[in-house]
């Protein structure tokens, strides 16, 4: 990670670079512009570097500053040779420095956060297992504040999480349960905003073996829990007005002689039975538990989940795009949002439009659900989340729910980012932070990226 940072005068040390259209830069553009001066200085193989940024506004500066921030990710940690990606000193100098610092503030503490994410997401599974991931985040996170509880596997199975429990039992790692609690409202919002993260640090496929192509890139499938422990340490480390609790469900999921067999019949935390059509459809299992525990012990007004979940979503939609489903248009509304102005991007699909998914994730005669109810994958896995949203008198979902299968850009082919912390930051800012004018941390807006209409 490049070091960035303001001066009123270029250290003697550094390389002067002037940037000629400094003062012809937009806030709407500043960050994709350093995201691109960084890959300038990448083919210059400068190391220390002096920006010259003249009376730059000190809002385009901090955007600029991110920009370089942002493309100077890499995960070299294992690599054994020297190695040298990028500048690793870059001074912008300009004539408000300290302002400009003000305004990069914040930003810098959700790109850092996307940063720790993303090393999560890059670890091999031989490295990051549940317990090792478990003691990781709480390492990281309380010393910021946030409260973490460590479900263990014991007292998963007196709460009852049969269908989490059932997803390890192949493993000699069992499953987690991290319950992430941060309010910055000091007890003023007693409901909170509930982030569920998928988080299976291999996916083997169970017994339902995948093919061998490819396989080593499953232990990418936690990147859902990733985003929502890396939102949490954003929101915390810029001191978010806001109370949000994050649950990450951890397994590995492995054909041991312990496995879980196709035809298996668990009992999850909602007291709702489920026939294990396939072991490979253990992402729902999972998240089905932490969705019901969430609800039970928080009482969120809003639940959602992200989720490394199908291959169908993916082929859809591609890296660009998480396939979106949600029960309430407002909520879609803030999605779109927070996309247009964070840059990772969703896409609406169907959910309640669609009663014959529904009908198929019930169509087992042993069991209430099924986890393989057949295709479309997707929109059946959506709909077997929906089934554990608790429900009114009237049968309607008691809260508002958004299920983000990022299993394209979650799982990129050409880069080796975590996916979904800018998105978390940027909704939580823009609508579940609260506004008032002592808040002196709250994020200055960033700009709309230009692109397709959501």
């Amino acid at each position: 990670m490049t070091k960035v940072s303001f001066a009123a005068s270029a250290p003697s040390s550094a390389k002067k670079v002037t940037i000629g259209a400094a003062a012809k830069m937009r806030v709407e553009t500043a960050r994709a512009d350093g995201e691109k001066f960084y890959k300038y200085l990448q083919a210059k193989k400068l190391d220390t570097v002096a920006l010259d940024m003249g009376g730059m506004a000190p809002d385009v500066a901090a955007e600029f500053a991110d920009g370089l921030l942002r493309a100077s990710y890499t995960f070299n940690k294992y690599k054994t040779m020297s190695q040298k990606e990028g500048p690793q000193d870059v001074t912008i100098t300009t004539s408000a420095p300290q302002a400009a610092e003000t305004a990069f503030a914040p930003l810098r503490s959700t790109t850092e956060s996307s940063f720790w994410a993303s090393d999560l997401v890059n670890e091999p599974a031989n490295v990051l297992n549940p317990a090792t991931y478990a003691d990781r985040v709480k390492a990281e996170l309380e010393p910021l504040g946030i409260t973490v509880r460590v479900i263990e596997a014991d007292e998963m199975e007196k709460l009852g999480m049969g269908a989490a429990l059932a997803v390890g039992q192949g493993s000699v790692t069992p499953p987690r349960m991290v319950v992430l609690e941060y309010d910055g409202t000091q007890g003023a919002e007693k409901q909170p905003l509930a982030l569920v993260g998928k988080g299976i640090t291999f996916d083997s496929g169970g017994i339902s073996i995948k093919p061998s192509t490819n396989m080593g890139n499953m232990t990418m499938d936690m990147g859902g829990s990733a985003a929502v422990a890396g939102a949490m340490r954003a929101l915390a480390s810029r001191g978010a007005k806001a109370h949000v609790v994050g649950v990450l469900a951890l397994a590995e999921n492995m054909p041991g002689r312990h496995a879980t067999r196709p035809g298996d019949i668990v009992k999850s935390l909602s007291g709702k039975t489920v026939f294990i059509g396939n072991t490979d459809a253990e992402g729902r299992l999972v998240l089905a538990d932490a969705i019901a525990y969430v609800q039970q012990k928080y009482n969120p007004h809003t639940v959602v989940d992200l989720a490394t979940l199908t291959g169908a979503a993916a082929a859809a939609l591609g890296d660009e795009f998480a396939a979106a489903f949600t029960n309430d248009k407002g909520l879609m509304s803030q999605f779109n949002e927070a996309a247009a102005v964070s840059g990772e991007r969703v896409w609406q699909m169907p959910l309640t439009e669609s009663k014959v998914a529904a009908a198929a994730v019930r169509n087992t005669p042993h069991a209430d659900l099924t986890n393989n109810s057949g295709a479309p994958g997707a929109l059946t896995a959506a709909a077997f989340l929906r089934e554990f949203i608790e429900k009114n008198k009237n049968g309607s979902d008691k809260r508002k729910f958004m299920h983000l299968d990022i299993a394209g850009p979650g799982m990129p082919k050409t880069e080796l980012k975590g996916w979904g912390v800018f998105l978390l930051d940027t909704l939580v800012s823009k609508f579940y932070e609260q506004k008032a004018a002592a808040n002196q941390n709250a994020p200055k807006p960033v700009r709309k990226h230009k692109g397709p209409k959501l």
